[in-house]
């Protein structure tokens, strides 16, 4: 928004020179020709910086200046500039010091003016932006401003906008990167690999790399700077909760699993035609980040969705291709519809062109003329001819022609390829934050009537039944949909957790994927045997069944026989292990 200027000056003619030579400089000018049409314009308007003719005809500046503080002040006041051919006299005059900001001595030309105005606003802007940083911060938890790294070096109107807003800081030690060039990505991704800097916070200030950065920071936007704040202040917040290892990791793999959990974002791409693969990905990381994404899946700590396909060039694996319609015979595509002519007599047929003699229809088989539609000739359909061969044909064929190295790819042979967006699973999360996370565990066993798990207690951290479990939502809606209760004590049900004592073991040897679909076949094999009796609720981590009983020794019988059952035809075997959940535990999560 631009800076609003008064002018408060009886001489028309110096008022308007005065306000156009403010204007051209981008300042909102409004005139005054008295003190009292200025009383009423500072209470409509917000100003910062009125100029006062001192020797005004009816009432002198400095008399002026103390009335428009006095019937102003609960209105913003602007800061008054004395505008006087005799500084000194009007210095000596009690109070002018506490009336005026400053006054400016006559004659004064209106480019003067208009510099000076510049030069006060100016910095009048700045302490009002550094005030707004610093507030900013502060209601985030910040006692001074974050630390940034700027890559590459920023200019010098950068600098100064970035000094109100953060501290320099060097590798290592810092809170966020700033993006100053678009040509300083390429840096920017190597700096990522080094002195943990992929958990930190990336900040465009170019406005053109919005899809791979954090934020986005505008000097003149509020709510750019309000959005970067939130980010840093997200990304110190979460870091504090990583396992130091990844905090400080320096292989790929772990760097973009921390950098997923800080971020709070999923790996996502974005369409981006400024690179030959046509997508981004957040975070500045290199291209092979792709794949470690993929090696992590199989580890089961991304999964991962489609997000769309793209047509791949053979040659030089560009997704920026042209498609368009081609000549089946040539492969130009400079082909045209056109109407089809039958002609009965001859049984000629070919497209209107071939039959066209200026505005007669002369059958270029038997030279006949067509006078007469529906009983010379017909228009049995369309067809498409080529401009460069000739040739026609009822339907064109579908070609690639790549943007970056020419190269041609009929539609048969085109490659395609998918791309996936990938999220952090709850086993990557646990290793994040050093959660416990069982790796090896006992055999249940029966304690007080309820098959208990030492294990799953051990691993908590606490004595076995003293820690109530974190259940899914999905647990408790199902308990709800069944119509129980769990704070009724006389309802009939019990709660199993399972969990699978070969997962690291698959995990490592064949990767996740074919643990998941084991797990996916094991749930449904036991969800077929409980019918009625029972219903299966999968989780991210622990599956759970709801079963009409709650007699701890029937149960253990019953899915001992159950999972040996749901085993059978699985290639192998998960090793499923089971916990009778508490009903305490139940009621705590509910």
């Amino acid at each position: 928004m631009s800076s609003r200027i008064l002018v408060i000056d009886d001489d028309p003619l110096m008022t308007d020179v005065v306000s156009a030579a403010l204007s051209a400089k981008g300042f909102a000018v409004d005139q005054a020709e008295s003190c009292l049409s200025a009383i009423d314009l500072i209470k409509q308007n917000n100003y910062d910086l009125a100029l006062i003719d001192y020797q005004m005809p009816d009432i002198d500046g400095l008399t002026s200046a103390r009335l428009l503080q006095s019937l102003t002040a609960e209105t913003h006041v602007p800061r008054l500039v004395a505008l006087t051919g005799s500084v000194d006299e009007l210095k000596a005059q009690d109070g002018a010091e506490d009336a005026f900001y400053d006054v400016l001595e006559k004659p004064v030309s209106p480019t003067q003016i208009a510099r000076y105005v510049e030069r006060v606003v100016g910095e009048t802007d700045r302490g009002r932006l550094a005030a707004l940083a610093r507030s900013l911060w502060q209601q985030r938890g910040f006692k001074t401003a974050p630390r940034a790294i700027t890559v590459p070096q920023p200019t010098r109107e950068q600098a100064m906008a970035l000094s109100l807003f953060f501290e320099p800081a060097q590798a290592g030690d810092a809170d966020c990167i700033v993006l100053t060039k678009e040509t300083g990505a390429g840096e920017l991704e190597q700096l990522r690999l080094k002195d943990g800097n992929h958990v930190l916070p990336v900040v465009d200030l170019t406005g053109r790399a919005r899809l791979v950065s954090d934020a986005a920071l505008n000097a003149a936007s509020p709510e750019d700077w309000s959005d970067t704040a939130d980010t840093v202040a997200r990304f110190v917040r979460n870091r504090s909760r990583l396992e130091t290892r990844y905090e400080t990791a320096e292989n790929l793999k772990d760097q973009l699993l921390a950098y997923l959990y800080v971020s709070e974002r999923d790996f996502a791409p974005s369409h981006d035609p400024s690179h030959p693969s046509c997508v981004s990905y957040p975070g500045c990381f290199p291209q092979n980040a792709v794949a470690a994404a993929e090696d992590l899946v199989t580890q089961g700590l991304l999964s991962r969705r489609f997000a769309d396909r793209f047509y791949v060039c053979g040659a030089c694996q560009s997704k920026r291709l042209s498609v368009r319609e081609e000549c089946p015979a040539c492969r130009s595509a400079d082909i045209e519809e056109s109407e089809l002519i039958h002609h009965f007599r001859c049984a000629h047929q070919a497209p209107e062109e071939a039959f066209r003699s200026g505005a007669q229809l002369i059958c270029p088989k038997c030279k006949s003329a067509l006078r007469h539609y529906g009983h010379d000739y017909d228009r049995p359909g369309k067809v498409f001819v080529c401009g460069s061969c000739g040739a026609w044909n009822s339907e064109p064929a579908v070609g690639f022609v790549c943007m970056d190295c020419d190269t041609h790819s009929d539609a048969e042979a085109i490659a395609r390829q998918d791309v996936y967006a990938y999220s952090l699973t709850a086993k990557a999360r646990e290793r994040l934050t050093g959660d416990a996370r069982p790796m090896r565990r006992e055999a249940p066993q029966i304690a007080n009537g309820r098959v208990h798990d030492k294990a799953h207690d051990k691993a908590l951290g606490e004595p076995a039944g003293d820690r109530a479990i974190a259940l899914p939502e999905e647990l408790l809606s199902s308990l709800h949909s069944l119509g129980l209760d769990p704070n009724v004590g006389q309802e009939m049900f019990q709660v199993v957790e399972v969990l699978y004592g070969a997962e690291d073991g698959i995990v490592a040897r064949s990767g996740y994927p074919l643990f998941a679909k084991l797990r996916r076949l094991f749930l449904e094999n036991v969800g077929n045997l409980l019918a009625d009796y029972g219903r299966v609720v999968p989780g991210e981590r622990r599956d759970y069944l709801v079963l009409a009983d709650d007699d701890a020794a029937s149960l253990e019988a019953f899915l001992t026989r159950a999972f040996a059952h749901s085993e059978e035809t699985l290639v192998e075997s998960l090793r499923p292990e089971y916990r009778l959940v508490p009903r305490q535990e139940i009621v705590a999560a509910s």
